[in-house]
């Protein structure tokens, strides 16, 4: 393939969890064939990121290259704009902002909440435990005793 032929498109970075692999999602339009109304195309292209460089949400350049596994065809070209996202681990984040955000936070217990008429919740139990048996629906099977 010459080089001046290579394919370039622009897309948006939506996942960046593989090693030197991004997944790019790109748009264009196009006109159909018999009705002449304007579609809109879309496609997630494998592309690889040496580097490791991209993040989700940057706005990308990407060119067709050699094949460099079964699904990713792609290389980035450059990246055009970083995005504003912010991805912080617990560990980043110091304890003065964390008792900020305790003290800006407020609190509501599960007693305070009222549930919705139809919904047979005990507000004693915790979401994590064994989900709560109906009393009016079903009733435990009881062996019948001697005929």
């Amino acid at each position: 393939m010459s080089f001046e032929r290579r394919k370039i498109k622009l897309g948006r970075v939506v996942s960046d969890k593989m090693d030197r692999t991004v997944v790019v999602h790109v748009e264009w339009r196009t006109r159909h064939r018999l009705y002449k109304k304007s579609m809109r195309r879309k496609a997630r292209l494998k592309v690889h990121d040496p580097l490791n460089l991209c993040g989700v949400g940057d706005l990308v350049q990407v060119i067709e290259s050699r094949p460099r596994s079964k699904t990713k065809k792609w290389r980035l070209e450059k990246i055009l704009q970083k995005s504003d996202l912010v991805d912080l681990r617990p560990e980043e984040v110091g304890v003065s902002e964390l008792a900020e955000l305790d003290q800006s936070s407020t609190e509501v217990a599960v007693s305070d909440i009222s549930p919705s008429p139809g919904l047979n919740v005990d507000p004693s139990s915790s979401f994590g435990d064994e989900p709560a048996q109906e009393e009016a629906g079903e009733e435990p099977a009881q062996e019948e005793a001697g005929e």
